[in-house]
């Protein structure tokens, strides 16, 4: 019968010890460790395919987290602007209400001084020379343009309070 032989030597002995085994038996162990590696490697692609699993698993994981924090943040600025929005709103409210006491508060000194430099050119106009009642003139042209500013602040106030209209020119 064909046999594997293997011999090795006992330092300090002087012998060596051999081994003999059949051929047949060692194809038999040749087999088993075919079936091993073979089993070896389905575990390691199980292991492999487990690990990419996981991996794949938490990309996923972490994709949901972060839409729900984009979610969330968009809702937050949302929520923020709209705040704002309407802290705006009371703000041209107050403004507007403002303009309008301003113009009122101002209005009522000008028309005196109109009036009355009305009055004196009217009543006094033989008593002044001509750079006086040029003085006058100049004071009451002057309360008209200003009343006439007042007027355009109050326009471009409600300019900027109406809603913008789109018009092909």
């Amino acid at each position: 019968e064909e046999s594997i032989v293997a011999y090795a030597p006992v330092p300090g002995y002087g012998w060596g010890v051999i081994v003999q085994q059949p051929v047949h038996s060692s194809l038999g162990l040749a087999a088993r460790d075919t079936q091993l590696r073979n089993l070896l490697a389905g575990y390691g692609l199980i292991l492999l395919l487990g690990s990419m699993t996981a991996i794949l698993t938490l990309r996923v994981v972490n994709a949901r987290q972060r839409e729900e924090s984009d979610r969330r943040m968009k809702a937050e600025l949302e929520r923020q602007v709209s705040e704002r929005t309407s802290e705006l709103q009371v703000a041209n409210r107050e403004l507007q209400s403002f303009s309008y006491a301003v113009s009122h508060d101002l209005r009522s000194p000008l028309r005196s001084i109109d009036g009355f430099s009305k009055a004196i050119i009217e009543d006094y106009a033989g008593q002044l020379d001509d750079q006086g009642r040029d003085y006058l003139d100049r004071v009451r042209a002057a309360t008209q343009r200003m009343g006439q500013l007042i007027d355009d602040m109050l326009a471009l106030s409600r300019v900027t309070l109406a809603e913008m209209r789109r018009e092909t020119t």
